[in-house]
């Protein structure tokens, strides 16, 4: 959640507040912080959860499941 507040620059208070985050909002946001990891991963910079595994949200390509840590391999058709 730190990560998506950053990197969208949005404050954790509309999160908690339907009125300034609407179903498309937060749509629109998962979309957008999906591109962020999918940009990341395409520099060879994967962003991982605490528990290792590449973060996952909209738009990525990749699957991830809780305590399954990547294995560091890059799939070049993501790239």
């Amino acid at each position: 959640m730190k990560l998506i507040m950053e990197v969208l620059n949005v404050p954790y208070a509309d999160f908690m507040d339907p009125v300034t985050m609407p179903r498309e909002r937060m749509a629109y946001l998962g979309a957008e912080f999906g591109k962020y990891l999918w940009e990341q991963y395409r520099l060879r910079q994967a962003v991982l959860d605490e528990d290792g595994r590449l973060m996952w949200s909209l738009h990525c390509p990749w699957e991830s499941f809780l305590n399954q840590p990547w294995d560091g391999n890059y799939n070049p058709t993501w790239l």
